[in-house]
């Protein structure tokens, strides 16, 4: 597994795409509508 670390949250990449793993004070639904990210 691989993955991202940015200022706003780290994401797994996955073969189905990215999935946040953990986040930094963004919350985790604007972060994935900002990425357009499918939910979890």
């Amino acid at each position: 597994m691989t993955r991202v670390y940015t200022e706003h949250a780290v994401f797994r990449i996955t073969p189905s795409g990215a999935e946040i793993a953990e986040t930094f004070g963004t919350p985790a639904d604007e972060l994935r509508a900002r990425l357009a990210l499918p939910g979890r």
